[in-house]
């Protein structure tokens, strides 16, 4: 498992230049934010103007070090940086600097470290913090992906239960960033210049929607796919003794287009993560990704895409890796899409989708029409795995008796050995 920083209160939406210090209730969870992180955890910020021109982060300061049960509920000040102006809009930035998963200074963090067995806590960014007139600051404010928002309408209230009192600075962000950097580009020979680190990026809301929350498997399956996507050097972080993931991976690898369907995408940040692994390490090849789930998660998914400048199926032809979201019930046949035979998916990839016991007939179902082998491919699903429940596992037999052989080829242990590991599975029809 993974342990996340996130707001229980969050930073408001807007406030005026004469503000000196906003109030947050930081915390350290679980993906679910259903169990708290009771080692004690050393907590930092940082500010970073977002417009009108983006800023190089302030110089980190330390903020509380974050230890339940007394830390659960406690309001934290934190101080504005200097000199903020009408019009402009900074984001705050979490992070514990013991974690080996930050980056020096930094909330973000290495995806590859995710994979490796001594994993930190993973920061956490807010969204902009519009600096405004004091008649704007008490007004909603609608946010596009690059962080510039207008007035909205409606007003949002705070709860004012509990003892004693809190000053009210209007209404809260919905919404958190976490930024994961990714592998540098290896040089060309005689090629001058910084390499730059490039970032996947992915938004997620503070709601209870839990297909808008980042998920423990989800991390550990991107994280895997650019562990084992490069083309095997002999190097032993690039190819996997187990002759199943041999394969799915050459078939990723291979020159032939390849169609890939995710189910239960959520935010995306699965199909996002391979993309970008394909996009880097595999130019010259033809990749379609599809990242499915119900309709009201589609918004959010579509949102990060164009945040990780993602083009979609349907407004690229110059791009190798086109991915675009798409409504996939469970409980309905598949769509006609997906359906007719020259559209069926070769690769199926699954992260966290067992968590609700009672969909496991609609699941069973998908799974079957998805991984039924057709004249010309026999496709192959890549399932990432937590077990928050045993009576997950009876999906394994209702599979197995279905005629779907599902074989565990790896495990990513994350940061807490004993507090739930992600599993990797490889599925097909038997022969």
């Amino acid at each position: 498992m993974y342990w996340y920083i996130s707001f229980l209160r969050p930073p408001p939406v807007s406030i005026t230049p004469s503000t000196k210090e906003i109030t947050i209730t930081p915390q350290v969870a679980n993906d679910l934010r259903t169990e708290l992180r009771y080692d004690p955890t050393s907590l930092q910020y940082i500010w970073q103007r977002l417009t009108p021109s983006l800023s190089p982060p302030t110089f980190p300061r330390e903020l509380t070090t974050f230890i339940p049960p007394q830390s659960t509920y406690k309001p934290i000040s934190v101080p504005l940086p200097e000199g903020v102006q009408i019009g402009e809009s900074w984001r705050l930035g979490l992070f514990s600097p013991s974690s080996s998963t930050s980056a020096s200074r930094h909330p973000s963090c290495s995806l590859m470290s995710l994979c490796e067995d001594d994993v930190g806590v993973i920061g956490v960014w807010s969204e902009g913090i519009d600096i405004v007139r004091s008649e704007l600051s008490n007004k909603g404010v609608v946010r596009s992906v690059n962080g510039s928002s207008k007035n909205g309408k409606g007003k949002q209230k705070e709860s004012k239960k509990g003892k004693g009192k809190e000053k009210d600075d209007g209404p809260k962000q919905g919404r958190i960033t976490r930024e994961f950097t990714l592998p540098l580009q290896t040089q060309e020979d005689g090629e001058e210049g910084e390499r730059r680190e490039e970032m996947l990026r992915i938004i997620e809301q503070t709601s209870f929607d839990l297909d808008k929350k980042i998920w423990d498997s989800g991390l550990a399956l991107s994280s895997w796919f650019w562990k084992y996507l490069p083309y095997p050097t002999g190097n032993e972080s690039t190819s996997h003794p187990d002759e199943l993931v041999n394969e799915v991976f050459d078939l990723l690898r291979r020159q032939e287009d390849l169609d890939i369907l995710e189910l239960g995408s959520g935010t995306g940040l699965v199909s996002i993560a391979l993309s970008l692994a394909v996009k880097r390490y595999l130019p010259e090849v033809k990749r379609n990704i599809i990242a499915t789930d119900l309709d009201t998660a589609i918004p959010l998914m579509n949102e990060n895409l164009e945040f990780n400048c993602i083009d979609t199926i349907l407004n690229s032809n110059d791009n190798n890796v086109n991915v675009r979201a798409d409504l996939l019930d469970w409980d309905k046949p598949l769509p006609s899409w997906v359906s007719v035979d020259d559209h069926l998916p070769e690769l199926i990839i699954a992260a966290d989708v067992t968590y609700n016991t009672s969909a496991f007939p609609s699941l069973l179902q998908t799974l079957i029409s998805l991984l039924a082998p057709s004249s010309d491919r026999i496709p192959i699903m890549a399932l990432a795995y937590k077990q928050r429940d045993p009576a997950e596992r009876d999906l394994w037999k209702m599979l197995n008796e279905n005629g779907i052989k599902m074989t565990l080829v790896d495990k990513v242990v994350g940061a807490e050995v004993d507090q739930g590991e992600t599993e990797i599975w490889i599925g097909r029809m038997k022969s």
